[in-house]
């Protein structure tokens, strides 16, 4: 995921953005605007011959410089800006951590750690945003009995929280899709009552039947003013239509339309429901018990009416000398990243607690001095205000020579590796699980439960020593296992500064 400053010299509609040219914030001072045009002449003057075919990229830096660096021409550029509409409020702030804080002038690549925190301004009013929900449910024959009962209560539950001028609408699915309740303000339970009592169980999954129709409806009411959601319960494996679902979740992320699911039982496809939230910037949530999927609901819908942002994006654009390796969500669940498109889907940041990102970096050699690595920006939606927000910081990290003590690594990081440590001990188990190496797969899963018993998870050590007992006899782990150790893990969230519960 390596960018240059010619990838960001555009906004949207395709005007220069001068400020976006030379990666610095909006108030940037003279100084930062100095450095960072003294960075990017380094990299990208064509005599320098780091970047083929960058003199017209060099002179949009030069046109952006000469521009930002005079206070009346800048003022002038700005207030253009601000007439037109493109330079939205800041709602939240961007720190970027570094870690080690210095690097040595060696002879091969070295590993830089980043520790991205996004934090909402305090001194924004608490948002009050409509929600635009749309209720995807599977009535296969499987959800037949207990399950079913138990998402008509849920249903009803979730209804009396949401708010009167929020937006509800209801898909039924199975093999065909139904539309029982149409977009419309939260109607009352007797409404919802006899539409939910008609909800029969039948037929096999076809997720992407239920999945279009969901959309259609959100998409009929989208507004920057809400938040478009929607929310996807399944007990089972789709049937043939899994592209087809990962390519509506990818084109709802472009409409800013996110989507969560809940796997309910141990019989549906972690790794489908992973890639299809992920594309669309939600989460999965695992409900072993019909009786949880109330109170999955209901902290859901908690989540959403915090969102003070929505759609959160992250991009990362490197020099030629860096170059991106891996990024992991710290918060509010514990998991790798995809980059999709060149992007990496966060979700959304709520008002109450900032969002933690761990990325990975390696830097190629570089000579004794303070050198500029990457840039990162973050965008959203912000649905209180109908408008993107943008924030973007340069990272610059300082080469010594050889014989100078190396720093040692920030205590939020190395907290923060050692969590993603065990995520990737887990997924190693599982690959390994999968491609039949059961011995590995079986030393590892025990590896994994010590460390937690180390760290006081006594019970989801438990489980994993019972399913290293189970995978060494029968070479493979339990449905209700694998689902236990994925979404267990994700739960190991690092204890960072201002954020997690």
């Amino acid at each position: 995921m390596t960018f240059s400053a010619w990838d960001r010299s555009t906004g949207e509609r395709g005007e220069e953005d001068y400020y976006r040219i030379l990666g610095v914030e909006d108030d940037a001072s003279q100084e930062e605007i100095r450095a960072a045009y003294r960075d990017l002449v380094r990299q990208y003057h064509p005599d320098a011959g780091l970047v083929k075919g960058t003199a017209f990229l060099f002179r949009q830096i030069q046109q952006a410089y000469e521009t930002l660096s005079d206070p009346q021409r800048r003022q002038e550029y700005d207030e253009r800006l601000r007439r037109e509409g493109k330079r939205p409020p800041r709602l939240f702030a961007l720190d970027v951590l570094p870690g080690p804080a210095e690097l040595a002038c060696v002879d091969e690549p070295q590993l830089l750690y980043l520790l991205i925190t996004l934090t909402p301004l305090a001194n924004r009013p608490e948002p009050d945003t409509r929600l635009n929900l749309c209720l995807v449910i599977d009535c296969s024959t499987s959800m037949k009995g207990e399950r079913l009962a138990a998402v008509r209560e849920a249903i009803l539950h979730l209804v009396e929280e949401m708010q009167s001028d929020d937006i509800l609408s209801l898909v039924a699915f199975s093999d065909t899709a139904q539309v029982l309740l149409p977009p419309q303000h939260t109607p009352p339970s007797r409404v919802l009552r006899p539409l939910l009592a008609s909800l029969t169980a039948d037929g096999g999954t076809e997720i992407f039947q239920g999945l279009q129709a969901g959309l259609s409806l959100v998409g009929h009411t989208r507004s920057d003013h809400q938040i478009n959601h929607l929310l996807l319960l399944t007990d089972g494996h789709t049937y043939g239509d899994a592209q087809k679902c990962l390519l509506a979740a990818r084109s709802a992320a472009r409409q800013d339309i996110g989507i969560s699911a809940f796997g309910v039982g141990h019989d549906w496809n972690e790794d489908f429901l992973d890639h299809l939230t992920a594309a669309a910037g939600g989460q999965v949530v695992f409900i072993e018990n019909p009786a949880g999927i109330g109170r999955a609901f209901l902290e859901h819908l908690r989540q959403l009416k915090e969102a003070w942002i929505t759609d959160l994006t992250m991009r990362l654009y490197y020099t030629p000398a860096a170059r991106f390796k891996a990024a992991f969500a710290l918060t509010p669940e514990l998991r790798m990243l995809e980059e999709i498109d060149g992007e990496l889907a966060l979700g959304s940041l709520q008002y109450t607690r900032p969002r933690h990102v761990l990325v990975e970096s390696i830097v190629s050699p570089l000579e004794e001095g303070t050198h500029r690595v990457l840039q990162v920006e973050a965008a959203s939606m912000a649905p209180a205000y109908g408008t993107p927000a943008v924030q973007r910081k340069v990272v610059r990290v300082p080469f010594r020579s050889q014989g100078v003590t190396r720093p040692l690594m920030p205590a939020a990081i190395v907290e923060a590796a050692q969590k993603v440590s065990l995520l990737r001990m887990q997924k190693l188990i599982e690959e390994e699980a999968r491609q039949g190496r059961v011995p590995q797969a079986t030393t590892l899963l025990e590896g994994l439960a010590t460390r937690l018993m180390r760290e006081g998870q006594d019970e989801l050590a438990g489980v994993l020593i019972q399913e290293a007992r189970l995978l060494a006899e029968t070479g493979r782990l339990s449905p209700a296992g694998a689902k236990r150790l994925r979404f267990g893990t994700r739960a190991l969230q690092p204890l960072l500064p201002g954020g997690t519960e």
